[in-house]
């Protein structure tokens, strides 16, 4: 005789577990991001140093500039495509910088 034991997890439970799997997912997710642009940032800084002598005041107004423009107008598709046209037409980097793309960015 073969015993069938089968707890199968309530829809309550399931529903329960796939809540908490995305919000984990979430938070991971941004505290990559936000350790990425803290790297990158850092990074910069370092950049600026060896290359033009900048010191610690220098990129501190530099990085406070940065946050304050990505705080205020990350989802400013405008400002964006100033940003594009600067950074391709005047400053020729955009072989190093691609342009957003502007059909999926976040409104």
């Amino acid at each position: 005789m073969k015993a069938n034991i089968c707890n199968r997890p309530s829809k309550q439970l399931k529903s329960t577990i796939s809540r908490e799997c995305e919000k984990y997912v979430n938070e991971r997710a941004e505290q990559i991001k936000q350790d990425t642009a803290r790297r990158t940032m850092k990074m910069f800084c370092v950049a600026l140093r060896d290359k033009y002598e900048f010191d610690g005041e220098k990129c501190r107004t530099i990085l406070n500039e940065f946050v304050q423009m990505a705080d205020e107008r990350q989802e400013d598709e405008i400002f964006w495509e100033h940003v594009d046209t600067v950074c391709h037409e005047e400053l020729r980097l955009g072989d190093l910088l691609p342009k957003e793309n502007y059909e999926v960015m976040d409104k």
